[in-house]
């Protein structure tokens, strides 16, 4: 009765460009002698995998033995990692029902406000066909206080075939606020005899801040591209294709329509400058595929759809993997090298746009950054926004530390006698370092993602941090990307921070993601929606639901004045008057024995119980079980 190989399994297979491979097989001992291996899985380079996984050995169960086997493959290179646990060969027994899947909500991130109907699929892993048993689903708050209890329970007729799954949706729903969540989903089956998999859990946080994925289809794997925001659009340009190849594509993302194809740009490069200045995109600098530095300046006419070239720098200035932004129209950048060595000076570059023309000047150099001989190569990637008086720097290919500091330049200071350039706090230490995205919404500096050991040295970051001027302090965001990575470009959108492509190692990850969340400006929104809560008559919860004998209901009173709090059956007749009076705003309970208002023990079944405060109603399902 052999039916599947199960085992823990973490795989980090680096980029496409190198050779690293996971493979998981069995060989069989039958009539005497050993059988050839099979493979039966293969996690391949430039994709990543942590948490359990199986696979189907139920052909093999007649073989005298069985040996499993987890290959890993590098190529003779240099090998990122795989690492296996708890391997498990698993034959059913005959009554096991458990959760399969949390389906609903579909994310662990939800916007305050929003509603779900809470939904799980269960599986019988067993041999036997399975009826009348219980599914439960719960949502506990911060504090553990429970905040949604339902569930539903399955009986004849209906019946769930061995390995087979059933979708359940719950009664009610739930309506999240600002808050981290616990839920737990977990089946209650008389005589279950593997309750191991009975129980699923999911942490759930609602904010304004958290990354949403939002569809790639139409864009293109990359690492290390030049990307600006003007528009309302988010433009992608150049940078390193799958096997540290140039790529030359051009594509453009506004939100709503989704991914255009646009003119490549004729002279490829990574890690250069990009801004969106009066309708044209202007590329400058960056590395070729030798990392040495691309000596031009070229420029995208949005309206005509066409490219040209503009006044390239002094000789030996422009170089690749620099920093910056644009400030009152102009391009100022900063750092990068002329190879790939490491740069000895940071100097910053004023690239003024209108004074390209014919006998202009359009180029200026300005006041160093404050690093000195340590240089900036390929840390924070200049900055798409236009619109914030500061250009902001920081981050190194060497890491987030404070020899690689974060500052910002303000060009209006920058005259005889001035200070234009400002150190600023720190980042903490899991954020940063090599190539993360930064981007200034002229209120909050966003960091978020990169390599914060720097030099291709694993862990990456999955954190967003932002910085307030005000107090010189970083802020956590509690929002984690979808995963660790280098994002390729990023931008801001109306109220949205974007996040697109990247990279964790030599070469772009692929499909390549692409997320976005709200600014940190947006959570104005949710401290109104906080104030109109507090003014809002509410059905917390009530526990046990299913309830035997009696239950507790927690409800808020949000307008001073007449309250009525009873239960009801189906079909709208008053069962039980709990409360019908005067009270003053507040949280208040009550408790329901199970009986009407004559005393008697209700049956079983559904009702409904209603909360009428200040002109509004709100309703609530109580399930009563014997």
């Amino acid at each position: 009765n052999l039916t599947y190989l199960k085992y823990a399994v973490g795989f980090n297979g680096g980029s496409s460009s190198w050779i690293n491979d996971l493979f998981v097989g069995i060989k069989t001992f039958s009539g005497g002698v050993w059988n050839a291996p099979v493979e039966l899985k293969h996690y391949a380079n430039g994709t990543t995998f942590t948490g359990w996984d199986s696979v189907d050995v139920s052909s093999y169960a007649s073989s005298d033995s069985i040996q499993v086997y987890f290959y890993f493959d590098d190529g003779g290179t240099w090998g990122y990692y795989a690492a296996f646990d708890n391997v498990t060969l698993v034959a059913p027994l005959p009554i096991d029902i458990g959760v399969a899947s949390i389906d609903s909500p579909a994310t662990s991130h939800m916007l305050p406000g929003e509603t779900c109907t809470p939904t799980v699929t269960v599986k019988n892993f067993g041999t036997s066909p399975e009826t009348d048993f219980w599914t439960y689903y719960e949502i506990r708050d911060s504090s553990n206080s429970i905040v949604y209890a339902e569930s539903v329970q399955i009986n004849t007729p209906d019946t769930i075939a061995p390995e087979s799954t059933m979708q359940i949706v719950m009664p009610d729903n739930f309506t999240s606020s600002i808050g981290v969540y616990n839920i737990t989903a977990y089946t209650v089956l008389a005589g279950d005899l593997v309750p191991s998999n009975d129980t699923l859990n999911m942490t759930l946080s609602c904010s304004y801040m958290g990354w949403n994925n939002e569809d790639a289809t139409g864009s293109y794997a990359v690492q290390w591209a030049q990307s600006c925001v003007g528009g309302g659009k988010l433009w992608v340009v150049g940078g390193l294709d799958t096997g540290s190849v140039l790529s030359s594509e051009f594509r453009s993302y506004e939100p709503g329509v989704g991914w255009t194809t646009l003119t490549p740009i004729p002279t490829s490069s990574f890690g250069g400058a990009c801004a969106f200045i009066n309708g044209k995109i202007y590329v400058v600098g960056g590395f070729n595929a030798s990392f040495a530095a691309v000596n031009r300046v070229a420029i995208y006419d949005t309206t005509t759809g066409t490219w040209s070239t503009g006044t390239v720098s002094p000789p030996d200035t422009l170089r690749g993997g620099v920093g910056g932004a644009v400030v009152n129209g102009k391009m100022y950048i900063v750092g990068g090298s002329k190879s790939s060595s490491f740069p000895t000076d940071c100097p910053t570059l004023e690239y003024d746009p209108a004074a390209d023309t014919t006998g202009g000047a359009p180029w200026t150099m300005k006041t160093a950054c404050p690093r000195g001989d340590s240089g900036l190569i390929l840390g924070a990637p200049f900055m798409p926004f236009n619109g914030s008086p500061y250009v902001f720097v920081g981050g190194d290919y060497r890491g987030n530390s404070s020899t690689y500091g974060y500052y910002y330049y303000e060009p209006d200071a920058d005259t005889t006698g001035g200070t234009p350039w400002t150190t600023i706090a720190q980042p903490p230490a899991d954020v940063g370092g090599m190539w993360p995205a930064m981007d200034h919404d002229g209120t909050y500096l966003y960091l978020f993602g990169g390599d914060p050991a720097g030099g291709w040295v694993t862990p990456y970051s999955d954190k967003l941090f932002y910085w307030d001027i005000n107090t010189d302090t970083w802020i956590d965001a509690n929002a984690s990307m979808s995963s660790a990575y280098e994002p390729s470009a990023s931008g801001i959108i109306g109220n949205k921070l974007y996040s697109f492509g990247g990279t964790i190692g030599s070469g772009p990850i692929d499909p390549p993601p692409f997320e976005w969340t709200y600014l940190a400006t947006y959570q104005g929104i949710a401290n109104k929606k906080i104030a109109n809560e507090k003014n809002s008559s509410i059905l917390l919860k009530n526990m046990p639901n299913p309830m035997i004998g009696k239950t507790n209901i927690d409800y808020q009173v949000g307008i001073n004045g007449r309250v009525k709090l009873a239960i009801y059956s189906l079909s709208g007749r008053v069962v039980k008057t709990l409360v019908d009076g005067t009270k003053k705003a507040g949280i208040y309970k009550a408790v329901w024995n199970g009986r009407d208002d004559t005393g008697n023990r209700v049956v079983a079944g559904i009702y409904i119980c209603k909360l009428v405060n200040g002109g509004k109603m709100i309703s609530k399902k109580i399930t009563v079980i014997k």
